[in-house]
């Protein structure tokens, strides 16, 4: 498994081939929920891309 860097930058080279890359911070956050196996909660759109590539499991408050 990739460290949470190392899955941030390959995320971020998968995003740019779509041509959808977002903020560094977001691909950590959610590098850092995908290598723990953890939902993330958040109404943030840009996450939607990201869980698109990779298993990224996202919550908004209408999930609850």
């Amino acid at each position: 498994m990739p460290d949470d860097y190392e899955l941030a930058y390959k995320l971020q080279l998968k995003l740019m081939n779509v041509g959808k890359p977002k903020p560094f911070s977001d691909l950590l956050i959610a590098a850092i929920c995908i290598n723990r196996n953890e939902e993330l909660m958040t109404n943030d759109e840009d996450f939607k891309d990201i869980a698109n590539l990779l298993n990224l499991q996202l919550r908004n408050e209408s999930n609850k």
